[in-house]
């Protein structure tokens, strides 16, 4: 990715930088070094928006397949759900970081860029 970025710089070619965070895996590490690579390609100085997300696991997709799978009975016949709730069982099945782990990280992340966010914490 920062080869792929240095060619782009190179060439006057502006980066439009997005990062979700919560993926199966997330670590404290993982974490530390998406905010590593969001500063450094903001030293780059192509960057157009560096944004970010907080993983949410909505009917249909594999994540919520996935959280059923760890959470058959609460996840099965469901027409309404908690967001957070299911964000929170994603994160303790599938990551090893805490919900409010990542949220305190993503307005670090998103502070790098110009501008950014989408689906931070509910209001």
């Amino acid at each position: 990715a920062k080869l792929a970025a240095m060619l782009l710089a190179d060439n006057g070619i502006q980066i439009m930088a997005s990062f979700v965070l919560g993926l199966p895996g997330e670590t404290e590490d993982s974490l530390a070094k998406t905010l590593e690579f969001a500063y450094w390609l903001k030293k780059l100085g192509n960057i157009e928006t560096i944004s970010g997300s907080v993983i949410i696991p909505l009917p249909g997709s594999h994540v919520f397949s996935l959280l059923k799978k760890a959470y058959p009975h609460k996840y099965e016949n469901i027409d309404l759900f908690d967001t957070e709730e299911a964000r929170n069982d994603w994160m303790s099945s599938y990551t090893s970081v805490s919900l409010e782990h990542v949220y305190s990280i993503l307005p670090q992340l998103l502070e790098t860029g110009k501008i950014g966010s989408s689906l931070a914490r509910p209001l």
